[in-house]
C-alpha cells in the first residue's frame, strides 16, 4: 500500500513537471530570448488589437520584438495593411508579475507591410 502511494506520488511530481516544462519553453525572437507561450499569446492579442485599433484583420501581420522584461514581451512593432504600430506593456514587480494591458504607442499609416 505505501509503494503504491508513493508510485503514485512520483507519478503525479513527473507529470507536472512535464507541464511546467512546456508552459516555460523559451524561443528566440528578433535576437531576444522570451517564453514561447507568452509570445503566441502576445500575437493573439496584438492581431486583436490591430483589427480595432488600426481596421487592420490582414492574417499577414508581421511581428517585431523590441523589447521584454524577465522573459515576457513588453514592446512589440506590428504590421499589415499598410500601418505600422508600436504596442507597449509594462512588466511590473518582481515576485508577484503584473503586466499591464497592451496599448498603442506609435502608429505610422502609408507604409509597406512587405517581409523584410
Amino acid at each position: 500500500m505505501h509503494t503504491m502511494k508513493r508510485a503514485g506520488l512520483c507519478m503525479l511530481t513527473v507529470l507536472l513537471l512535464a507541464n511546467c516544462g512546456r508552459s516555460k519553453q523559451i524561443v528566440q525572437v528578433d535576437g531576444i530570448s522570451i517564453y514561447l507561450a507568452e509570445w503566441e499569446k502576445t500575437k493573439s492579442e496584438l492581431a486583436s488589437r490591430m483589427r480595432f485599433d488600426a481596421n487592420c484583420a490582414s492574417p499577414n501581420l508581421r511581428y517585431t520584438l523590441f523589447a521584454k522584461s524577465y522573459r515576457y514581451p513588453t514592446e512589440v512593432g506590428v504590421a499589415g495593411c499598410g500601418k505600422k504600430v508600436v504596442y507597449i506593456r509594462e512588466y511590473i514587480g518582481r515576485m508577484n508579475l503584473y503586466l499591464t494591458p497592451w496599448y498603442a504607442n506609435t502608429v505610422t499609416q502609408g507604409v509597406s507591410s512587405s517581409p523584410r
